[in-house]
């Protein structure tokens, strides 16, 4: 395999710099970014997920439910009834129960 073709390991940081970073740095870096919502971020980095607002630096991490690790896809949500967003998950169950 040519030299320049060879695959790079992948980087591992940890949460402080990877929060102090500019958002190009974070797609160099492989963040996988899952989806967007006015100024909120959902970025995934090494299996953990965080909500980043690139505009003011806040971040906040994501603790999935443990009832399902089939991730179907999540999203944001907005509640106008409370004026505040909601991450949403959803997931399937490869074994579901039936009864008769």
């Amino acid at each position: 395999m040519h030299p320049k073709m060879r695959r790079k390991k992948p980087v591992f940081l940890p949460w402080e710099l990877i929060m102090r970073l500019p958002l190009k740095s974070l797609i160099r870096f492989k963040t996988v970014f899952v989806g967007s919502c006015r100024d909120f971020l959902l970025l995934d980095y090494n299996r953990s997920s965080f909500i980043f607002n690139p505009s003011t630096g806040l971040h906040k991490f994501v603790d999935w439910s443990p009832i399902s690790n089939n991730m179907g896809g999540y999203g944001f949500g907005y509640d106008p009834s409370t004026d505040d967003y909601s991450l949403v998950q959803a997931s399937t169950n490869k074994n579901p129960t039936t009864s008769t």
